[in-house]
């Protein structure tokens, strides 16, 4: 395992992944949090939680970046909020080309 000055930097740079720690690990990182040797969070739970609410932004991030033009016109359409698909555009051309 690493040091608590290695632990410690990556808590401080983000890139601390608690998920890789095993039981002792995990129990010897919150026993060094709870002594005050590692400080920025309470134990190793705070870190995931933070990792996690972290990981869902980024995942809606990715998901607003994948599809622009239906995250642009997002709420267009009334009572539902939703915006033009591509799909729509597909049936549009679809009908606009066979008449």
């Amino acid at each position: 395992m690493a040091t608590i000055q290695e632990l410690q930097k990556r808590l401080d740079e983000k890139t601390f992944d608690p998920s890789t720690l095993n039981k002792e690990q995990r129990a010897a990182v919150d026993l060094a949090f709870e002594s005050g040797q590692l400080k920025g969070y309470a134990n190793v739970s705070e870190v995931e939680k933070e990792r996690n609410i972290g990981a869902k932004i980024v995942a809606s991030e990715k998901a607003k970046r994948d599809r622009p033009f239906t995250e642009a016109t997002k709420g267009i359409f009334p009572f539902t909020g939703e915006g033009v698909e591509r799909s729509d555009l597909e049936l549009l051309g679809d009908v606009t080309a066979g008449g």
